[in-house]
C-alpha cells in the first residue's frame, strides 16, 4: 500500500503576502456542514456532520469555524495546522468482488474541516468553472458521439495531453438508475 500511496513530508508553499481570495457568506458554515455526508466516517480529526450541526448554532463557535475556513481557503494556516488538517489515515480493505480479482480498496477519509472548505471553495467558483469548461462539457446535454469525436480530435492535435473528468454537481450520482 505504501508503494501506491506514499507518505509526503514536504511543506506546501505559503500564499504570497497580503493575498486574499475568499470571504465567507453569512450562511457559509451552516451551508458547508449541510453538504457533509450523513453518517460519514470521520477523518483523523474525529468530527462529523452530526457533531458539528448543533455546535454551529452557537455564534462563538460558528465564528471560530469561519476563521478556520478563511485560513484554510486562503492558504494562511500555520504549517503545523495545515499538516494536521491535510493528513488522512489510510485504511486498506480487501476487495472480495470476484470481478475485481481481490486486491485492496484504499479508504482515506479527509478531515471534516477541509471538506467544508472544499465545499465553500467550489460554491464560490462554480459559476466561473462552469463558464470556463462549458465548451468542453459533454456529459449533460451533448451526446457521447460528439464527446468522443472531440476527444480524438484533441488527442490527435495534442498527443502528449491528458483527459480530465470532473463531476462538479454530482449529476452522475444523483441520477436514478
Amino acid at each position: 500500500v505504501l508503494g501506491i500511496y506514499p507518505t509526503r513530508s514536504e511543506v506546501l508553499p505559503a500564499a504570497p503576502e497580503g493575498l486574499s481570495f475568499y470571504t465567507l457568506r453569512p450562511d457559509s458554515i451552516e451551508w458547508a456542514i449541510e453538504r457533509l455526508a450523513i453518517a460519514a466516517s470521520p477523518g483523523l480529526d474525529g468530527w462529523t456532520r452530526e457533531l458539528l450541526t448543533p455546535l454551529a448554532q452557537d455564534p462563538t463557535i460558528s465564528r471560530a469555524l469561519s476563521i478556520i475556513m478563511l485560513l484554510a481557503l486562503n492558504n494562511q494556516l500555520s504549517p503545523a495546522m495545515a499538516a494536521s488538517l491535510r493528513t488522512c489515515g489510510l485504511t486498506a480493505l480487501s476487495k472480495n468482488n470476484v470481478d475485481e480479482q481481490g486486491g485492496v480498496r484504499p479508504l482515506n477519509p479527509a478531515n471534516t474541516f477541509i471538506k467544508m472548505a472544499d465545499h465553500i471553495a467550489i460554491r464560490e467558483c462554480q459559476e466561473a468553472i462552469r463558464d470556463a469548461i462549458s465548451d468542453h462539457q459533454y456529459g449533460v446535454g451533448k451526446g457521447p458521439k460528439e464527446a468522443l469525436a472531440r476527444l480524438f480530435q484533441m488527442l490527435d492535435a495534442f498527443p502528449d495531453s491528458y483527459v480530465q473528468a470532473l463531476d462538479l454537481t454530482n449529476a452522475y450520482g444523483s441520477a436514478s438508475r
